[in-house]
């Protein structure tokens, strides 16, 4: 999907009242359905399935349902819906819970399931037209869920161990990027439509205590998911230039990047601007009950994963945390000394090799004790004993190690867990053993309707 910067692009800007009007607008604005939809087309749609949690962590059933209908109406003969799994559950499972192949099957399309072995770039070639219907939400590293990551999984869950390296080094962010370019370079998406009707703000992409559901009204939609994602920043007031995945598309020469190549139609961009609360960028702002976060010097890869481990954290064990009366996060290489020095976490690689000098690995105790020759002199002399201050030093071991390069997230999870115990921490137990159901499930049942 190269294209020359001389190359114009139209994105189309649409507002209403309603998600179906809206959409129905951006696809009006664009010239109809019969001008990406031919008789007896082979459709894919690529859509976000993330959690059980429902809307607006995945893309919105009225959406779906209204692109099924409009790819039918202008004569697709066969339509299927796809979708990588994320944060540990098999999107199977998530089909069993929500019901998508049950909702989708009357209206003749099914949901495929790309755990079975299937890849994106594979399933692609078998179709007429390739369809990414993305739900906007905050993001901590790309700022908002763009059209170009729904191209390939981002499992926080299933971390990488990477090779050991400088923490200024962006080498996860460049991982994590060129993963979800590679297959614009092979494929080209006919339709994108960036939803951003409801938008999720304040923390996400997934559902956490700080997250915060906006109604905007608005959809983006294009042919040129780059150009489609530069308009959606713009109109969430981020710089495009300023934006990682942008960046790197524009370095490839993957789509449009310059906005004088990009022909708005339908809402003026400037006027209909949506202002919005991002994700926190600096860790040590996710506040979390009697718990202290100290951060050194992170990497893209443990902040990203930190920064939902604290969300989980904050969401899931708030009334946990009110019977533990001290604890500490230490993120980093070379993170500060904790406030307390019991219930310290060492998230990663980086903190539990920098701090292995640290003065709270040990624990520094007094106490008066009797030397043998002050009793013998107390004796004779029938007098008290003077006593003397002896200092007494061991290891601290109400320290919990975090390793990895990025953690793994669940990992992570589970040894805190494992650490508290699930009477100290009920709640974090419940929330682990709902997502291991979730995922125990889908090797149980299998539904029909997929394949």
């Amino acid at each position: 999907m190269k294209k020359q910067e001389t190359d114009v692009v139209n994105v189309a800007i649409a507002k209403a009242d309603t998600p179906i009007n809206t959409f129905n607008m951006i696809i009006t604005l664009l010239g109809e359905m019969e001008n990406y939809v031919s008789k007896n087309d082979r459709i894919l749609i690529k859509v976000n399935l993330n959690t059980p949690d429902g809307f607006p962590v995945n893309t919105s059933f009225v959406l779906i349902k209204s692109i099924i209908k409009s790819c039918k109406k202008a004569g697709a003969s066969e339509i299927s819906l796809v979708s990588y799994s994320n944060m540990g559950v098999k999107i199977r499972s998530i089909d069993n819970l929500l019901k998508i192949n049950e909702a989708v099957n009357p209206l003749g399309a099914q949901l495929q399931f790309l755990e079975d072995g299937l890849e994106l770039l594979d399933l692609i070639q078998n179709y007429d037209k390739f369809f990414v219907i993305n739900q906007v939400n905050v993001d901590p590293l790309f700022d908002c869920t763009l059209s170009m990551m729904n191209s390939t999984k981002i499992d926080i869950l299933n971390s990488q161990e990477l090779i050991e390296q400088d923490v200024e080094s962006d080498f996860y962010l460049k991982e994590m990027i060129s993963k979800l370019l590679n297959i614009y370079e092979h494929r080209k998406p006919d339709l994108i439509i960036n939803d951003l009707y409801y938008i999720m703000e304040g923390a996400g992409p997934y559902t956490y205590k700080d997250s915060n559901l906006i109604e905007t009204n608005m959809m983006v939609g294009g042919s040129d998911p780059v150009a489609v994602d530069f308009i959606t920043l713009a109109l969430l007031e981020v710089d495009p230039l300023e934006n990682s995945l942008i960046l790197g598309a524009r370095e490839r020469n993957i789509g449009i990047t310059d906005i004088n190549n990009i022909n708005i139609i339908g809402e003026d961009l400037e006027k209909s601007k949506i202002n919005i609360n991002y994700c926190k960028k600096n860790l040590e702002d996710i506040t979390i009950h009697n718990c202290s976060i100290k951060t050194g010097s992170t990497c893209l890869g443990c902040y990203h994963v930190a920064y939902h481990l604290l969300n989980i954290m904050r969401t899931y064990m708030t009334k946990d945390l009110k019977y533990v009366a001290t604890q500490s996060v230490l993120i980093g290489k070379n993170p500060p000394e904790p406030d307390f020095k019991k219930n310290i976490f060492l998230f990663g690689n980086c903190a539990i090799k920098s701090t292995k000098n640290s003065s709270f690995r040990t624990i520094i105790t007094s106490k008066e004790v009797i030397p043998l020759t002050n009793k013998i002199k107390s004796i004779l002399n029938k007098k008290e004993p003077i006593k003397k201050l002896k200092t007494f030093e061991k290891a601290n071991k109400q320290i919990l190690n975090l390793p990895g390069c990025p953690p793994n997230l669940n990992s992570s999870i589970k040894l805190i867990l494992n650490y508290y115990g699930k009477q100290q921490a009920p709640n974090l137990y419940l929330y682990h053993n709902l997502i291991a159901t979730y995922y125990s499930i889908n090797n149980k049942k299998v539904n029909k309707g997929g394949i």
